[in-house]
């Protein structure tokens, strides 16, 4: 009983000590505390006529569109956070070599295999697709392929 005590208590105490080094090694938020930006107002224009520019319209004026990008916001901001996360997992398990997705990547990567094969691994749903000449034919293959979803949705394997 002690013996399991002794495992216990060893356990929660490692626990505490990750967690506590976890705390002290996490920085400041990347983005901003969630909220209505008030700064970023424009008060000198009633809100009934142009309430976009009432609400944002001192951000809009301030912050630059990027180069890149067709707009920018906190969105944008996030949807680029979460790519650059993304791509830092994905080249970390391209270096496994026993990961799934490490390998799904770096096939995705290998432009000069991707060439070669060409249409060759989408060769038979292009068939499939080429095989249709009428609205009758439609209807029988749209089942077809609703069976085939149907089935990898609940975890069984269809035939390609």
């Amino acid at each position: 009983m002690t013996e399991i005590r002794t495992a216990a208590f060893a356990t929660l105490l490692t626990c505490c000590a990750a967690t506590s080094v976890h705390a002290q090694t996490r920085g400041q938020p990347e983005i901003k505390p969630f909220g209505f930006d008030i700064a970023g107002m424009e008060r000198t224009v009633a809100p009934g006529t142009d309430f976009y520019r009432y609400a944002n319209g001192a951000w809009a004026r301030s912050t630059p569109i990027p180069a890149d990008k067709s707009n920018h916001g906190m969105f944008t901001r996030l949807d680029d956070l979460n790519r650059e996360r993304v791509k830092g997992i994905l080249d970390v398990a391209r270096k496994d070599s026993h990961s799934k997705a490490g390998a799904a990547y770096a096939a995705f990567l290998d432009e000069a295999a991707l060439d070669a094969k060409g249409l060759t691994p989408a060769r038979p749903w292009l068939d499939r697709i080429d095989a249709i000449a009428t609205r009758e034919d439609y209807a029988p293959r749209r089942a077809s392929h609703a069976r085939r979803c149907r089935r990898t949705i609940r975890g069984r394997r269809h035939p390609g």
